[in-house]
């Protein structure tokens, strides 16, 4: 089991230290070009929240995979892994709904920003809550459906 999942390892840590570093080349060429200000901020911030959301994506895939490694009959449970992730999709899908009008008022009081900035942060972190409901229905059905 070692052996298969090493290399994927090594290979996603060595990217994402390559991530990280044209990440940085990229703050660095944005801050000389644009300076550091409200705007600026928000568009990391909003690079920041998507960045979450894949990771999330790649850590319910991982598990989704360790799990239907450990059932022994996986063809025949692919029903009780769509019975879960359809209800993970709607728990996540109905903590959209609630966020998105909740999403002003928490944002407002997390973040000092100017309003364009503000406006930037809520409307992408919206966006990510609806974007991480479909991640994970995508995760899921992509396990089964294979």
């Amino acid at each position: 089991m070692l052996k298969k999942w090493l290399p994927g390892l090594i290979g996603l840590s060595v990217f994402a230290m390559l991530g990280r570093l044209l990440g940085f080349i990229r703050e660095a060429i944005m801050a000389s070009k644009f300076g550091a200000n409200d705007i600026t901020d928000a568009y990391l911030t909003t690079l920041l929240l998507f960045d979450i959301a894949i990771a999330a994506n790649t850590s319910i895939l991982s598990g989704t995979l360790s799990y239907a490694s450990g059932i022994k009959n996986f063809f025949e449970n692919r029903r009780l892994l769509f019975r879960t992730g359809i209800k993970a999709f709607g728990i996540m899908l109905f903590a959209a709904i609630i966020y998105y009008p909740l999403a002003r008022p928490i944002a407002g009081s997390i973040f000092a920003y100017s309003p364009a900035a503000l406006h930037i942060i809520i409307d992408s972190s919206r966006l990510l809550m609806f974007l991480a409901a479909f991640l994970v229905g995508s995760g899921v059905s992509r396990q089964i459906f294979r």
